[in-house]
């Protein structure tokens, strides 16, 4: 046999658990992707909330992907009867598999339904996360 002939076998059994291990090891890392749900889309308040007073709600945003959710931001849509009272998600990322907590507090200042959305920016492929927030404040 010379240099340019060679004998090549194909074993079939042998080639197919080759390319079965190789995707058990690289399919995850193909794949890897930023995940958030949310624990509440929608944040009633209440129906009869005194102008002046204030009730807080909390929603937990849970990482379920494999690398690590990043909150950039959380605003509203109407800062002067909603406001942000507290904010959990660390700015170094949410670990997989982890939660954060967001409490919003409502403070009414006009009487009647109010309205307003809570949006969360991150790196989840499905961001921004929207919670929808109302409450009606009644005259004391």
């Amino acid at each position: 046999m010379n240099a340019a002939q060679r004998i090549v076998r194909f074993h079939p059994r042998q080639a197919l658990l080759a390319i079965s291990i190789l995707f058990a090891f690289t399919a995850p890392a193909a794949y890897a992707t930023t995940t958030a749900t949310l624990s509440a889309t929608a944040i009633n308040f209440g129906s009869s909330v005194q102008i002046g007073t204030t009730v807080n709600r909390s929603v937990n945003l849970t990482n379920n992907g494999l690398t690590a959710l990043t909150v950039s931001g959380a605003t509203l849509s109407d800062p002067t009867q909603f406001g942000i009272f507290s904010n959990t998600c660390p700015a170094g990322g949410v670990a997989s598999t982890q939660t954060c907590t967001i409490t919003v507090v409502f403070t009414p200042q006009n009487p009647g339904a109010q309205n307003a959305t809570l949006t969360i920016s991150d790196n989840a492929d499905t961001s921004p996360q929207i919670v929808n927030l109302t409450g009606t404040a009644a005259v004391q």
